[in-house]
């Protein structure tokens, strides 16, 4: 047992906002655009997720920020969303494997 507790317990707190573009663009000048705290990988090729250490600060100004610089690069974002914590992602980050392996 990694990890123990009631599921609100669990994903409690934890947003983030994924969306899906171009795979490896150069995302320095996004990184640098967030609030502090906060950051932008990309997990599998084109699908970037932006954390933030205070998850209040995902809403709509980031939203508008990311927007924002996928337009200025011309890039049309797909599956831009607001992401809440699930069991699985907490699964797949404590144990870093998928479901199926």
């Amino acid at each position: 047992v990694v990890a123990d507790g009631p599921t609100a317990a669990l994903t409690r707190g934890d947003r983030e906002l994924r969306f899906r573009a171009a795979p490896g663009l150069d995302v320095s000048d996004l990184a640098a655009a967030l609030p502090p705290g906060c950051s932008v990988t990309e997990r599998d090729a084109g699908q970037y997720t932006v954390t933030c250490a205070d998850p209040d600060e995902i809403g709509p100004g980031l939203v508008a920020t990311v927007s924002t610089w996928c337009a200025s690069r011309g890039l049309l974002p797909e599956d831009l969303r607001v992401h809440r914590r699930t069991l699985e992602d907490v699964f797949l980050e404590l144990t870093g494997r998928d479901l199926r392996d």
